[in-house]
């Protein structure tokens, strides 16, 4: 388990890097983030069902995908697909700087960073979930589709290894760079 003072940390950076208080955000429904695509796919794992699948020089990965559900606190809620061609799709939550969908673009090269990354941390082996013992704290859906199959693995209240939260950070960190459509 992630220790709580760096996850206090982490959550405080992304807190900081929206621009706005928390108390300045609004909120959509608690529940919007059950529309989120890496949520949904959770759910649907092992249903057949059809994906757009792009071509990727990153190992057959095409797409990474992050959902974050809400806590009792503060945390951001949001959900994002980035794509190997560098599109992005969002929809903030709450707690986040924008509240509504969006599109966006990254630079292909961080894609193919973020790909390897999944990768290399064996991101297919990991369990389907991994949940601390308590409740009110936030989950985080995170999906990679490799060779056109879909992996999602949800982690609630941090509490898988510190390599699934490397990732998580990761595609933070490069949703923080997109440029986004008017």
């Amino acid at each position: 388990m992630i220790p709580v003072a760096a996850r206090v940390a982490a959550m405080a950076v992304l807190l900081a890097a929206t621009g706005a208080s928390a108390d300045e955000r609004e909120c959509v429904p608690m529940d919007g983030w059950l529309n989120g695509p890496a949520y949904l796919a959770w759910i649907a794992e092992g249903k057949n069902y059809h994906a757009v699948v792009a071509p990727s020089s990153a190992d057959g990965v095409s797409e990474i995908s992050i959902t974050r559900t809400r806590c009792l606190g503060k945390c951001p809620s949001y959900s994002a697909t980035l794509r190997a061609d560098g599109g992005i799709w969002y929809e903030g939550y709450c707690e986040v700087a924008h509240i509504g969908q969006r599109t966006g673009k990254i630079d292909p090269a961080r894609f193919q960073r973020l790909a390897r990354l999944a990768i290399e941390i064996g991101f297919v082996d990991l369990e389907r979930g991994y949940a601390d013992n308590w409740t009110d704290q936030a989950a985080v859906y995170t999906s990679v589709v490799r060779d056109a199959r879909r992996k999602t693995v949800m982690d609630y209240g941090a509490a898988g290894p510190a390599k699934l939260w490397a990732l998580e950070q990761m595609i933070d960190e490069v949703l923080a760079e997109a440029t986004w459509a008017k």
